[in-house]
């Protein structure tokens, strides 16, 4: 129901909003009843069609489009049976611009290793990331490439700085533990009279 206010209320023809990435696991033999679930990541994100380019990172649970649109899309392409989600946001990206409403609204569930991303050998992303890569940047003039590649690079040390960062202030976390976990010295009561 938000996303279709966004739509109507947005003049926006494409919304979507962020959800938690959780991880399940049936325990037990039975594999029925208890249940182990772990939040493991979070996909809320501002729009951004540069970053489509390289990264899917709108699932579609999140999203809606209006009915026009995906008929003038003509849907998901045939040729794509791995990554047709990512090939249909990145050529909606080229045709309007996306409304991100910031809320987590559901959870995309990873159910250990039955989801199909898990189970794809690795030969068949290689071969469906070089369709995605033949079909959407190698198909750019070589200006756009390179200010995709530049853009990319940009946001990768933007990300390897962040991850860093709190790498460092994670271990300062731990020795600062570690330091409260010690016994303070005992005071000297032999120099007392």
């Amino acid at each position: 129901m938000r996303l279709e206010k966004c739509l109507l209320n947005f003049d926006a023809q494409v919304a979507y909003s962020g959800c938690k990435l959780v991880q399940r696991d049936a325990l037990g033999e039975d594999k029925e009843g208890i249940l182990q679930t772990k939040v493991i990541g979070e996909y809320n994100d501002a729009f951004d069609p540069q970053r489509l380019y390289y990264e899917n990172y709108i699932p579609l649970i999140n999203l809606l489009i209006s009915r026009e649109l995906w008929q003038r899309l003509n849907g998901f392409d045939p040729n794509f049976d791995v990554f047709e989600d990512w090939d249909m946001l990145l050529r909606l990206s080229q045709l309007t611009r996306f409304y991100h409403l910031n809320r987590l609204t559901t959870e995309y569930a990873v159910w250990g290793r039955q989801q199909i991303t898990q189970r794809t050998a690795a030969s068949e992303w290689f071969d469906a990331y070089a369709r995605m890569l033949q079909k959407h940047i190698l198909s750019l003039s070589p200006e756009k490439q390179l200010k995709l590649l530049t853009h990319y690079w940009i946001i990768s040390q933007e990300r390897r700085g962040i991850v860093g960062q709190n790498q460092r202030e994670l271990e300062n976390l731990k020795i600062d533990l570690i330091r409260q976990q010690e016994p303070s010295p005992m005071p000297d009561n032999s120099k007392r009279k």
